[in-house]
């Protein structure tokens, strides 16, 4: 049995929202799209961190502190208490992140399909879901205008901001 730490929204510090193991090789950084650089959050995108039962415990990778990283989730039944944002209507609408297994060093392109709310509250986001997408299939989906409200939930990858 793996040790797992308990994160709550910040907002209301009582929502469980997730529980991630102390050691895991799950864990994403987010690559910058044109030179594969390590962005710091900031500059991207706008994650929440959540609480963790731990207070002095607040991220267990240390060297990565000025950089978003991720838990890569099982699937979304992972979470206690998540809700999700609505779909962009078409994929020229969509954001989409570069993340590189801290593990592997394999890289991924998503589109980000949907964003990770409290389920109580509805703030956030705490990370998202994203549909994946490689440079070719990228292009070919913008060109035919593919809706990615048609997306299916079950097949996307939960990233929680770690």
């Amino acid at each position: 049995m793996s040790l797992k730490l308990t994160y709550y929204c910040p907002f209301d510090e009582t929502t469980k929202i997730i529980r991630v193991p102390r050691e895991t090789d799950n864990l994403y950084l987010q690559l910058h799209d044109s030179n594969d650089k390590l962005v710091n959050p900031s500059k991207i995108f706008k994650f929440s961190k959540c609480k963790t039962s731990e207070p002095s415990v607040h991220r267990s990778i240390h060297q990565y502190n000025d950089f978003n990283c991720f838990y890569k989730a099982k699937d979304i039944w992972e979470f206690d208490n998540i809700g999700v944002s609505k779909p962009p209507p078409n994929i020229k609408n969509a954001e989409f992140i570069k993340v590189k297994s801290i593990e592997n060093g394999e890289v991924r392109n998503y589109a980000i399909v949907r964003y990770l709310v409290c389920g109580h509250c509805d703030k956030g986001a705490f990370g998202f879901g994203g549909y994946l997408l490689d440079s070719e299939q990228r292009e070919n989906h913008v060109e035919i205008g593919f809706d990615l409200s048609t997306v299916n939930p079950n097949d996307l990858t939960y990233f929680f901001y770690y």
